[in-house]
């Protein structure tokens, strides 16, 4: 790792200098100053209340820093231990009271981490705060930073835009995005936005207006303002993918957001129902992950509901009607179903359970609570969760969501039909849904048209039990419109990678419905499946019975 001396350090002035005499002062005994260098590097400055042997960091981060940031303090180094990463001083004559460090604009994605930094197509960037924060000689973490804008550009962090340095303190200690760039915020009473210059203009246009109401919209109908005024951060990364890709997430009083892909260019319905969607459930999130929050015990609550809010803000907002809700609605449902197999809500394993279950959830909640209420809605429901949760340490669960179900005046015996479905307990979730949404006055019709998607999860469900059938409970594949196939020591039909495109004699994914009965008989039977590839054709036993295929449900119109 390369050093820079002391005596170097000193002599670098940052792109904008800062006299300490004009520096707000820190109202604590210890802070981190960070700052530009002329070399376009970044620096930070660990100002500790005493010499200080060790720090360590709160985010190890897959232990990145070693790789990226340059330690500039003589005699400090890199080190880890038991799962954390730390700065340490490596001899006793180095100890000091001032450590500094240098790090590029690094903007590779970090696993299961945030990006340190985010670039903006106007030469703006997001740093992520919470991969500077840390312990010194295990004191409480450093979270105060003196931050400043640079020279034509604007610093915005939760809450405001400055044109002066800062001095910010996290009092919630997760990290936030600080931007730094010169495109003009769009600033209104409730929420903070910076828009990428690169998205294309009539998305820019659309967000002007859409994220302003978006707020007041959650604020109007959930009841409870927010204790800090959010920051929406809009990214544009230029592809030439065909198609809409977009990502993003939230921390505590921000939402960081990011589309690429050659399709957003062209304004259309789609483009529309995805951008906004998306947006409307980032937003829910403040609510229903931040002002209040099930610390990731029941994640089926807060992802699940985020996309039944967002569907009702797309049709009161006229992006969608009722039909392409239905849609939506009925795409939900059955996806849900199709991960669950024979399991209870928070047994199922899959990443999407909690956002399609969760759906479904939800709308039996408003269901369950139109049959009492006929004037109510899920945003009803979520104000009264939200007030309720507030009260407890702004905590909800399972248990405490049921109650507030019952607030509304349904029976104690659906309540526990959705407990089951949620937690176990005997009977099939699956029909326990259905069931209790048809109670509830929400037809559901069997038949209708499966989509490519569904089609396409059932030729995997399918693959994945053949495989680990006939490989002791192992497989190891991937691909979308075909499977490649990985070797499995041991396991003689999958000793060599294959490319397969048809199972039991049906192509991938089209035919994926067809494929799944296939398999279903052909291992009732005990029989064997061809997989079939462009080099090869392979027969492979299978005795293990695959649960026969639920029917495909279709959202039919609600009565009261």
């Amino acid at each position: 790792m390369a050093v820079v001396g002391a005596t170097l350090l000193c002599a670098a002035i940052g792109v904008r200098s800062i006299q300490a005499q004009d520096r707000p002062q820190p109202t604590v005994a210890e802070s981190i100053v960070v700052e530009a260098t002329p070399a376009g590097t970044w620096r930070a400055t660990y100002r500790l209340s005493r010499p200080t042997e060790r720090l360590e960091f709160v985010r190890p981060a897959n232990f990145y820093r070693a790789r990226v940031w340059t330690v500039a303090t003589p005699g400090y180094g890199f080190e880890f231990e038991g799962g954390m990463q730390y700065l340490v001083a490596r001899e006793s004559s180095a100890v000091t009271d001032e450590i500094v460090v240098e790090f590029p604009e690094y903007t590779s994605q970090l696993s299961a981490e945030y990006e340190l930094f985010v670039r903006f197509s106007d030469g703006g960037r997001a740093i992520y705060t919470g991969h500077l924060y840390a312990r010194p000689d295990g004191r409480e973490a450093i979270n105060t930073l003196e931050l400043a804008p640079l020279p034509g550009e604007k610093l915005v962090i939760r809450g405001g835009v400055h044109d002066e340095p800062i001095v910010w303190t996290d009092e919630y200690g997760d990290g936030t995005y600080a931007f730094y760039g010169s495109t003009e915020p769009l600033e209104t009473d409730v929420v903070i936005a910076v828009l990428d210059e690169g998205l294309p203009g009539w998305l820019r246009e659309e967000f002007d207006a859409w994220i302003p109401r978006v707020f007041d919209w959650y604020r109007e109908r959930l009841g409870e303002p927010l204790p800090w005024k959010p920051l929406v951060l809009y990214g544009h990364q230029e592809s030439r993918d065909e198609g809409y890709s977009y990502g993003g997430g939230t921390l505590t009083g921000l939402i960081q957001l990011t589309v690429s892909g050659d399709a957003w260019t062209r304004p259309s319905a789609t483009a529309r129902e995805i951008a906004l969607g998306f947006v409307a459930h980032e937003v829910a999130h403040l609510w229903n992950g931040q002002l209040t929050s099930n610390r990731g015990t029941d994640p089926w609550i807060h992802e699940g509901s985020a996309d039944a809010l967002a569907d009702q803000l797309l049709l009161e907002f006229g992006v969608l009607d009722e039909a392409a809700i239905a849609r939506r609605q009925t795409n939900a449902l059955n996806g849900c179903f199709l991960r669950l197999g024979g399991d209870a809500i928070k047994q199922s394993r899959h990443s999407r359970a909690p956002y399609e279950c969760g759906h479904a959830m939800a709308l039996w909640t408003e269901a369950a609570i139109r049959r009492a209420r006929p004037d109510l809605d899920l945003l009803d429901f979520w104000a009264a969760l939200v007030d309720e949760a507030l009260r407890h340490d702004g905590i909800y669960d399972t248990e405490r969501y049921l109650e507030v179900v019952g607030s509304f005046g349904v029976s104690r015996d659906v309540r526990d039909r959705m407990r089951e479905a949620v937690v176990g307990g005997g009977g099939d979730a699956v029909e326990l849904v259905v069931s209790g949404l048809r109670d509830a006055g929400v037809p559901l019709e069997t038949g209708g048209e499966p989509t490519r998607e569904y089609r396409r999860e059932l030729a995997r469900q399918a693959m994945s039990h053949v495989m680990s059938t006939a490989c002791s409970g192992r497989y190891s594949y991937n691909g979308v419109e075909s499977f490649r196939t990985f070797p499995i020591a041991g396991c003689e039909p999958f000793v060599e990678e294959m490319e397969i495109d048809e199972i039991a004699g049906a192509g991938i994914p089209s035919a994926g419905d067809e494929i799944y009965d296939r398999v279903v008989e052909a291992c009732a039977a005990a029989g064997l499946v061809e997989l079939g590839g462009p080099e090869v054709t392979r027969e492979v036993p299978c005795d293990k019975p695959l649960r026969p295929r639920r029917p495909w449900y279709s959202l039919g119109t609600r009565s009261n």
